[in-house]
């Protein structure tokens, strides 16, 4: 058994946040390090529902949840195999933690103990980590890795729209311009083409670099409108948008790109097949030196498999 007063007097020295509540869920004690946490002044949360700190999505059955965990003297339970939980500030700001329990015999009464972690800093490494691991260094677009996530079977973003047009891009006479310019302006070149394809394109559309001078664009099309009619349409933009001079320290160049597309799944019913014919189509373009070329219009003894 401890007294409530000495250990009040030792948790107020800890680094991390602590609470305290009874079977209740009434604060009986927060540190300074937890007020300052949660913005709230000293002894401020004193005797408040603990749920005053919980989204409201979090709140229905905690107090029961509380009650049973502390009146059952449970064990110590640290909730790292859970996705973080987000509390609430004074001032109404959410942010994410992960929190430690307990439960402690004081004065004879046994109460529960939670020491929490913010998980700010932590959460903003994992994004940028995540973000990295799926993104195009030069370009910042979407990379060849993040492709092949989106295009593996039972994919979230693939399943929640039904028709995709597939635009397959490859640079015309990009060699040369590495070759005339240096690398350097060739990278200013990609970095270009990126900038132009985000202005061409809507944020949910998918744009990814597969290559060195390569693209594939996929479009979220309005299930039972004319897709072509939308592709071609985005297709002139960008052709538009791409043929603008791009400034080099040392002058200007004008580029452009081949573009093969197709209609998943009208053309075909596997998107990773969908891909591929789509970049058939792109070598057709580049072939007639024409502005884009349909995989409807591939010739029918080409297989499709």
């Amino acid at each position: 058994m401890s007294n409530l007063s000495n250990i009040e007097q030792f948790i107020e020295y800890l680094a991390e946040a602590v609470i305290i509540v009874n079977s209740a869920s009434d604060i009986v004690f927060s540190n300074g390090a937890c007020t300052e946490l949660l913005g709230y002044k000293t002894d401020e949360l004193r005797n408040k529902k603990i749920d005053v700190l919980l989204e409201a999505e979090y709140r229905q059955g905690h107090p029961d949840l509380i009650k049973t965990y502390v009146e059952a003297r449970s064990e110590p339970k640290r909730m790292m195999s859970r996705d973080v939980l987000h509390c609430i500030k004074s001032d109404g700001t959410v942010f994410p933690v992960r929190i430690s329990i307990s439960t402690m015999d004081i004065d004879g009464e046994f109460y529960g103990i939670a020491l929490i972690q913010d998980q700010t800093t932590y959460m903003k490494q994992i994004s940028l980590i995540e973000s990295q691991a799926i993104t195009d260094p030069l370009t910042l677009l979407y990379n060849r890795r993040y492709l092949e996530k989106i295009l593996q079977p039972g994919n979230r973003w693939l399943e929640s729209h039904p028709s995709i047009g597939v635009l397959y891009l490859d640079l015309i006479d990009f060699k040369k311009i590495n070759d005339s310019y240096g690398h350097d302006c060739g990278d200013v070149v990609l970095k270009t083409v990126a900038i132009r394809m985000k202005e061409t394109f809507r944020n949910n559309d998918l744009i990814f670099r597969v290559g060195g001078d390569e693209f594939l664009i996929l479009i979220d099309l309005v299930l039972g409108s004319n897709g072509r009619e939308t592709i071609s349409m985005l297709a002139k933009k960008l052709h538009e948008n791409l043929r603008r001079k791009i400034p080099l320290t040392n002058g200007a160049i004008h580029t452009d790109a081949s573009v093969g597309a197709g209609i998943y799944p009208d053309d075909f019913g596997d998107i990773e097949i969908m891909t591929k014919l789509a970049d058939r189509a792109m070598y057709r373009s580049k072939q007639n030196k024409e502005d884009i070329f349909f995989v409807s219009d591939l010739p029918t003894q080409i297989d499709k498999k």
